[in-house]
């Protein structure tokens, strides 16, 4: 399985577009892996996850095919992952032999998805289904369980289990703490071979509601190891970062790297 991270900042982005905050000027200054679009990734270059308002320059600078993608999978619906007027786009007056998407998404993405599929020039261009908790579906080659996240509820939000057959992943974003019910749902899933958490929360503490601080990441991976869902094979990484979490890439990679946890950037790619 083959992992690319096109986006791994919080609705804001990193240096946040009006922000002065040390971490934001810090970002501008140092560049490179500092720098952090809105979170999205894409699996095998045909299964993309969230559908964002940074999709179109994620399109330009990772070089891959929009045009390949079959499914893509939306974590919930807030605009920095779910960012419908850029899937209009591809209404048929506006281009030519686009391949039809499938989007699956919690029932605020659906019911939008809905709207758009049912507009005459959107005929025939996308799908919408509805993903439920706990409910495995089958998107392509993929197995994928949708569990519950600990997030804003209106926005209807998953973490999903993901598996090609030979290989199971957790995309664990946007989530505050995992429940125990998950950790079980989790267990009977099957082992992990890598795992992605939510970690806006960067270097401060305690953050358990609606996202994650790196402290309550180690909590989740001592739980999954306890639980034999992931074990020292399963490659562990944090995603999903803000300015709000007080460090940038340079000195989070710094402290995680003692963890043996590969902390994110735009353009990282892993296979597995």
């Amino acid at each position: 399985m083959k992992l690319i991270y096109l986006g791994t900042a919080a609705f804001e982005g990193i240096p946040a577009i009006f922000c002065s905050c040390p971490i934001c000027n810090e970002a501008r200054i140092l560049g490179k892996r500092n720098i952090r679009t809105r979170s999205q990734a894409i699996i095998n270059d045909d299964l993309l996850i969230d559908f964002n308002p940074d999709t179109f320059t994620h399109f330009l600078n990772n070089k891959y095919d929009i045009r390949k993608i079959k499914d893509c999978l939306i974590t919930h619906a807030h605009s920095d992952h779910f960012y419908p007027e850029d899937i209009e786009m591809a209404r048929k007056d506006f281009v030519i032999n686009h391949n039809k998407i499938n989007y699956y998404g919690g029932e605020t993405v659906f019911n939008k998805l809905q709207e758009i599929a049912n507009k005459p020039y959107m005929d025939g261009v996308i799908t919408a289904s509805l993903v439920k908790d706990n409910e495995i579906i089958k998107v392509g080659k993929y197995d994928v369980l949708p569990l519950n996240a600990n997030h804003a509820e209106d926005s209807t939000p998953f973490i999903y289990l993901i598996s090609d057959g030979n290989k199971k992943m957790l995309y664990g974003n946007d989530t505050g703490e995992i429940s125990l019910e998950n950790y079980e749902k989790m267990k009977k899933f099957g082992h992990l071979d890598l795992i992605s958490l939510d970690c806006t929360g960067g270097i401060q503490t305690n953050w358990r509601g609606h996202h994650m601080s790196l402290d309550v990441c180690l909590e989740v991976i001592e739980k999954m190891k306890k639980e034999k869902i992931i074990d020292e094979k399963t490659i562990l990484v944090v995603n999903h970062f803000s300015h709000n979490g007080k460090c940038n890439y340079d000195k989070l990679q710094e402290i995680c790297k003692k963890y043996n946890i590969i902390v994110s950037y735009d353009g990282l790619e892993i296979e597995f």
